[in-house]
């Protein structure tokens, strides 16, 4: 250090004389600046401490209250200010090693300059390192004090344990939020604390975290034994050669409580919209993003197949046009199309968007609603209307017919028997052939009565399970005469279930269709009946097959209209035997049979060769079928509810009871066979769905009930059962105002009613979440 540049130099501390003056030259000499005082310096300023010497050149004899030593010690404690002794060679001779200090020098006085020059710059030299290095200390030590505060203030719980797991240092917060004191952090292990980790883990982590650190999750066990979870940040650091691993850690039990709040408000989005009737698709450019789970019931893809897929292929190729312009266009009404699934089968689909910005960028929403069953019902509402148009039509017969039934068979049995008392005492040939005649035409009026009355009358089916060969048995006993030199021949399947239907609807229908075949045999040289009962696709299927006259294909698609035949009059080619009338009811009868129990009919008929009507009925089983449990539990069913089972048909009743109660549906089902009984045990218990049926005895019917029950409860689910014409008219209407209501036409299979059932309590649990 070049001391000449110092504004403030040297103190030189001497009593006056000659000594002081040749020390002050000397320095002079040097170009040191001076300045002499009679003792060391006192009083210095705290402030400006640039008026403070570099160096105090001294005489060792001053004392004023203190050696020259403690003076120079004091100077050097206080402000780091050295201090030169100069001594004659005998005081040199005499000091002792002890009184040598870093903090001053002793140099003879008799020295040369240079050597007096040079102590004097490292004596200042000493004091300005002295001065750096107590300055960098103490801005270290605050340095420290800051990071300690921090440290000790952090809301981070922070431990440093060893590569053995043990504690080596931690703040405050780590043992607060552990519940320990520091003292009792010191005798303990990473593994004392962590509920999650084994020992072994905690070893290994320990061993391989380096300076790019780690971070997990994991659980902290506090002394009082409650659990917590953490999240851990660490980092290796060597402190005096040994490995240190720093942990920084956070309690994030709020974060998780969160981030589980979030996940179950996720998934309860995601199962409301999973439990949507809807399939939801999220598609940008119209490509998909996203589907709910709805949708992959109904298209059969997957999530993953059909994310990255063009929207075009849910779309059967004909619609395709009109859905890509609507999506261009941005149209957001709802719009019919033929909606295409994965194994190619289509159904009819209702499609409605909109457009909404989410990540940056403008994405669809599209909901894709299956309405095949809206389509059911409006054909079934389209039946319906063909069917009161018919009605209408044959209103007046009906009419006419109802009024004239019960006198005009009372007029016929008086002619029947007066007729047969005549025979019994007729002897007269001529006479007797004259009686047989009035006799045979009576019986045609009765059945055409029969046939009429039955058109008529717009009678549900009273359904019953029987076997359904003792049935064709019985209707070939009642028609036993008739069938006089017949070769009938009969083809029963073995294991054909029970049908559940209208016996006297099936036996009206057999007797019909029989009839025409005898008429049809009565020129036939060898006539022929085969009747074969087989079980396919879910039907059970009644073919009567005759090799009869056969029907002209021309007059074939006419059969099952009312009042049509062939025979009598109308039979122009004699294909008849003479004196065969039809009443032209009888086989738009069967039709009618067939149609209300949703089954099916197919004529065929070749001209000479014969005709062959088969009829097909619904298999509907006492119990569920073991494939039809399995999609029950497949499909994750609603089970165990409470159940109000509405149905005056014991057959029906016994039969809904059992599938609903019985495994895998376990429901709790009350029943009802009149509207005023429905009524008194809904105002006694609580259900989750009702079952009504629509006609009732006692004078209330289902409407009724319905009524009842949504002035009390406007949101339970109400499943009506019926096929009556009357109310096929309303129900439209009705469920387009009340969402709650669905409805099944009888006669209707297992699975349907459950499928139903199910729909209704899904909606209801889906809206409670």
């Amino acid at each position: 250090m070049d001391i000449h540049k110092q504004e403030k130099g040297i103190w030189i501390a001497m009593p006056p004389g000659s000594r002081r003056d040749n020390v002050a030259a000397r320095l002079g000499k040097m170009k040191f600046n001076g300045a002499c005082h009679p003792g060391f310096p006192k009083d210095l300023s705290e402030n400006n401490q640039s008026d403070h010497p570099k160096i105090v050149v001294a005489d060792m004899a001053l004392t004023g209250g203190m050696t020259a030593l403690e003076h120079a010690g004091m100077l050097w404690e206080q402000w780091f200010i050295p201090t030169l002794f100069l001594v004659g060679p005998k005081d040199m001779a005499d000091l002792t090693p002890e009184e040598y200090n870093p903090v001053f020098r002793i140099i003879s006085d008799s020295c040369s300059d240079i050597e007096l020059k040079l102590n004097l710059e490292l004596g200042i030299h000493a004091a300005h390192m002295e001065k750096e290095r107590q300055k960098r200390f103490k801005e270290l030590e605050t340095e420290s004090a800051w990071l300690k505060m921090l440290v000790e203030e952090s809301r981070d719980a922070i431990v440093v344990v060893d590569k053995q797991g043990r504690v080596h240092d931690a703040n405050q917060t780590f043992a607060k939020v552990l519940g320990y004191t520091m003292e009792e952090l010191f005798d303990l292990s990473v593994w004392d604390w962590d509920a999650r980790l084994s020992k072994s883990d905690i070893l290994e982590k320990l061993k391989n975290v380096d300076m790019s650190g780690d971070l997990f999750e994991t659980l902290h066990l506090r002394k009082d034994g409650s659990i917590f979870d953490t999240e851990i940040s660490t980092k290796a650091a060597m402190w005096k050669g040994r490995k240190m691993v720093c942990c920084t850690c956070r309690q994030i039990t709020e974060r998780i409580q969160y981030q589980n709040k979030l996940q179950e408000s996720q998934a309860r989005l995601a199962a409301l919209s999973d439990a949507s009737f809807e399939s939801i698709f999220l598609s940008d450019q119209g490509v998909c993003l996203d589907q709910n789970l709805t949708a992959q019931r109904m298209f059969g893809y997957s999530r993953d197949e059909a994310v990255g897929r063009s929207g075009m292929e849910w779309i059967q190729s004909a619609d395709r046009e009109t859905v890509r312009h609507n999506i261009l266009s941005g149209y957001e009404k709802p719009y019919e199309v033929t909606a295409l699934r994965k194994d190619g089968t289509t159904f009819p689909a209702e499609i409605q968007g909109r457009m909404f910005m989410a990540f940056g960028r403008r994405i669809r929403s599209t909901a894709v609603r299956d309405i095949s069953e809206r389509k059911r019902i409006e054909e079934e509402k389209i039946q319906a209307l063909d069917q009161v148009a018919d009605a209408s039509k044959l209103a007046l017969v009906g009419q006419v017919a109802g009024k004239m039934a019960h006198d005009f068979n009372n007029i016929l049995g008086i002619m029947m028997g007066h007729v047969e008392l005549s025979l019994l005492e007729c002897r007269d040939p001529e006479i007797r052939k004259t009686l047989e005649l009035v006799i045979e035409q009576t019986h045609r009026g009765k059945n055409l009565t029969r046939n009429l009355v039955a058109f008529a009358n717009a009678q549900e089916p009273r359904q019953e399970f029987f076997p359904v060969d003792q049935k064709i048995e019985q209707t070939l006993t009642l028609l036993k005469m008739d069938l006089e030199g017949i070769y009938l021949i009969r083809d029963y399947v073995e294991t054909a279930p029970d049908l559940f239907a209208d016996s006297g609807m099936i036996e009206h229908a057999l007797v019909n269709v029989l009839q025409n075949a005898i008429h049809a045999l009565s020129l036939s040289t060898q006539p022929t009946i085969l009747i074969k009962t087989y079980d396919k696709g879910g039907y059970l299927w009644i073919k009567i097959e005759d090799n009869g006259c056969g029907i002209p294909e021309d007059f074939l698609g006419r059969i099952f209209e009312p009042a049509f035949t062939l025979k009598g009059s109308r039979d122009k080619t004699r294909a008849y035997k003479e004196g065969i009338k039809g009443t032209g009811y009888g086989m738009a009868n069967v039709k009618k049979y067939v149609s209300q129990h949703h089954g099916l009919i197919e004529v065929h008929s070749t001209l000479g060769q014969g005709t062959r009507v088969e009829m097909a009925f619904p298999v509907i089983e006492k119990n569920l079928t073991p494939k039809e449990v399995q999609e029950i539990e497949a499909q994750n069913f609603c089970s165990g509810k409470s159940i109000l089972l509405v149905e005056d048909e014991a057959s029906i009743a016994d039969l809904q009871f059992r599938i609903l109660t019985r495994p895998p549906c376990n429901h709790q089902v009350d029943l009802a066979d009149t509207g005023l009984n429905a009524m008194e045990l809904f105002d006694r218990n609580f259900y989750d769905i009702i079952s009504l049926d629509y006609m009732l005895p006692g004078g209330i019917n289902g409407m009724d009930v319905y009524h009842y029950i949504r002035k009390k409860t406007p949101d339970i689910p109400i499943l009506f059962i019926s096929g009556n014409i009357e109310f096929l008219e309303s129900i439209r209407d009705l469920t387009q105002k009340d969402a709650w209501v669905d409805h099944l036409s009888k006669p209707c299979r297992n699975m349907d009613y459950l499928h139903s059932v199910h729909r209704l309590l899904n909606r209801a649990e889906a809206s409670k979440k």
